[in-house]
């Protein structure tokens, strides 16, 4: 067979561009909605139409964000820059506000001191120990006229005081042993809102527990006024006396939740059958997990994140709550009105909330949960309403979840915008109540919740009576790290405003409806927030006042509070202005050495740096 073979080399020969389409894509179809058919008239003028009015409409929207935007950075909130100083004799550790408003509690290095909360804030009494640091206090009313104060020390003793007549009364030390290798550490000690209980987190020897104690508040009363009625000719010496007061009962003892147990059994239906387990229920007790499985993933666990483990112990978040239909021992139960009959309480490091009757028949010291709660991811933070019957917990991944207690049901499950970590939620009053920092269930059941987390940011949830759930954003994350938000505080007697720290220790006062600040608070030189990051504050007179720890590069450590307006109490259309007759006076006291203040007073219609 020939073959035929072709003279010369072998060329590839050229492209030709003339053989292609000069566009190629028109042979197909890039939009989607042009596959199919245009639709006929007057349905193509419709689609037009709507296309026009989207358009418009997004761009006044952009518009309109932009002029807010442009309005925000352009104004300037004026300085309120003449807060009244109270000097200290000694460095202040923690502050806390008596209920009625009117004396102001201060830690300091050699014990604790009352300060009168109004006029020229006078120190009324002192309870000294030398070596004695209070770093923490809480304040409960226990009567009339007596308070109720829960302290810690440095050393983490707890001693329980009771305030009457202007008089530091010690009640008991409530970890002090003889044996000093035997002593429990005290981390937290509150009281119910009405100081009939205590509530005393402990830790020692490895373990933690939490312990519920009942306040006998008559038997203080009876035994003070005794002792004053003995002495009321010489005042000076019943100040000087010791009184005995009746220590509290202990009435629960609750531990902390142990590591799931190995489990014997063969099919997930015989655990659940068990009738004496049910209390365990939601706990993760009832597993089909033997022993040597939860040893085996317990070391691969910790040899995995062996530099990540940290070693610490369990601490309970526990609040004291008001009867309703969700314990056993709910509205049916007869208790005092207004008396707590349970506890919510939750431990760091689990999903798990727990609550406990209080009100218990036998001699049972360390109970099981009446009814357990699981979430689906770790509680990092709580909160409650002054009527307890609305209860807030903040997820580690950013949810929300408000449950109503009067009947047992979530109210609402929410996210924010941004997965961030939750770190403190506060019940505030709903936009249209402006009278009462607190609601009252029966009237109005919705919820108004304020949440602070951890990277600076701030948003407002509102959630209505039938569910429907509202995020808005108060303050965006800052970039820059003087910017960053580090405590937010809502005003108890002007629930639309609130009160910032930043970590350059700047203190912004904040309307929450208007989404702007009212004033900035300048300390006088030199003085400057105290650890701005963790500031130490409280309120005074109903919250028309706050305290505020601040250092000075000369002057050592003072306290300092600012009086907030004592008119109307519509903050939208407030404005700040200084009369120049008190800053003679205060100019005049300046030259003379004296302590200065200066009174605001909220002016419409009028400039705001005037």
């Amino acid at each position: 067979m020939p073959v035929y073979i072709r003279k010369g080399q072998l060329e590839v020969p050229l492209p030709s561009l003339d053989d292609h389409e000069e566009e190629e894509d028109a042979r197909f179809e890039l939009d989607p909605e042009r596959a199919f058919a245009r639709p006929p008239q007057p349905w193509r003028l419709v689609g037009q139409v709507l296309e026009l009015v989207l358009e418009r409409t997004w761009a006044s929207i952009e518009g309109r964000e932009q002029s807010r935007q442009e309005e925000r950075t352009r104004y300037k909130p004026p300085v309120w820059n003449r807060p009244r100083r109270v000097e200290m004799r000694e460095e202040v550790h923690c502050l806390a506000n008596s209920a009625d408003g009117r004396y102001i509690f201060v830690g300091l290095d050699g014990g604790l001191t009352a300060l009168a909360a109004v006029d020229e804030h006078a120190v009324l009494s002192t309870w000294e120990q030398r070596g004695t640091m209070i770093t923490q206090i809480n304040t409960a009313p226990a009567g009339e006229e007596m308070s109720a104060i829960a302290t810690i020390d440095d050393m983490g003793l707890g001693r329980l005081f009771v305030f009457y007549s202007e008089t530091f009364h010690l009640v008991k030390t409530i970890n002090e042993v003889e044996d000093i290798s035997k002593r429990t550490v005290c981390s937290s000690f509150i009281l119910s809102s009405g100081g009939d209980y205590g509530g005393i987190m402990l830790q020692g020897n490895g373990e933690s527990w939490f312990e519920i104690q009942k306040m006998p508040k008559e038997t203080w009363l009876k035994d003070l006024e005794q002792a004053q009625s003995q002495q009321q000719q010489d005042v000076e010496q019943f100040s000087n006396i010791d009184v005995k007061l009746s220590s509290p009962i202990l009435i629960l003892r609750l531990k902390s939740p142990k590591r799931p147990s190995g489990r014997e059994r063969r099919h997930g239906q015989e655990s659940s059958q068990l009738p004496e387990e049910w209390s365990t229920l939601g706990t993760g007790q009832n597993h089909l997990l033997s022993s040597a499985q939860l040893e085996m993933h317990r070391l691969l666990f910790e040899q995995r994140h062996r530099d990540a483990v940290e070693r610490e112990l369990s601490r309970a978040t526990v609040h004291f709550v008001l009867p309703s239909l969700i314990l056993p021992a709910g509205l049916e139960y007869k208790t005092a009105s207004g008396l707590p009959n349970g506890v919510c309480m939750w431990w760091s490091g689990s999903h798990l909330l727990l609550h406990y009757t209080i009100q218990k028949t036998g001699k049972e010291t360390e109970p099981k949960a009446d009814a357990v709660w699981p979430n689906a991811e770790l509680i990092c933070c709580s909160t409650i309403s002054e009527c307890t019957m609305l209860l807030a917990l903040g997820l580690r991944d950013g949810t929300i979840t408000i449950w109503d207690r009067y009947l047992g049901l979530p109210l609402t499950v929410t996210s924010l915008p941004e997965p961030v970590r939750i770190a403190e939620l506060h019940f505030v009053a709903p936009k249209n109540q402006h009278d009462s920092p607190t609601q009252d269930y029966a009237a109005s059941p919705s919820a108004s919740l304020l949440a602070f987390c951890k990277d600076g940011s701030v948003h407002m949830v509102e959630v209505n009576s039938e569910g429907t759930c509202d995020i808005a954003t108060i303050c965006q994350r800052c970039e820059e790290q003087g910017d960053v938000i580090t405590a937010v505080l809502p005003l108890p007697m002007f629930p639309q405003l609130m009160i910032y720290f930043t970590r350059g220790g700047r203190i912004t006062l904040h309307d929450r409806l208007e989404g702007k600040a009212l004033a900035l608070v300048a300390l006088p030189m030199p003085h400057v927030v105290a650890s701005p990051w963790h500031p130490i504050y409280t309120f005074g007179t109903n919250g028309q006042s706050i305290f505020i720890k601040a250092t000075a590069s000369q002057a050592g450590i003072v306290a300092l509070a600012f009086s907030t307006s004592r008119g109307t109490r519509d903050a939208r259309n407030c404005s700040w202005k200084a009369y120049s007759r008190l800053q003679r006076t205060m100019e005049k006291w300046k030259n003379v050495g004296a302590p200065y203040t200066l009174s605001l007073k909220r002016h419409r219609h009028e400039d705001p740096t005037g």
